[in-house]
């Protein structure tokens, strides 16, 4: 993996971050329906969550 994020494609969306965990958080939202906005907030979590410094 390199340093310009973590691509992650599905069948309707596509979510890219800087760690594979936002990614996949992004992606666990709009697989539950949840818009562009949701997947960011959740992103953004997951980014504080795995990386708190």
């Amino acid at each position: 993996m390199d340093s310009t994020g973590s691509p992650l494609p599905g069948t309707s969306f596509a979510a890219s971050a800087g760690t594979p965990y936002a990614a996949e958080a992004a992606a666990e939202i709009y697989r539950a329906g949840g818009n562009a906005a949701d997947a960011a907030v959740a992103a953004a979590a997951a980014v504080g969550l795995r990386s708190p410094s």
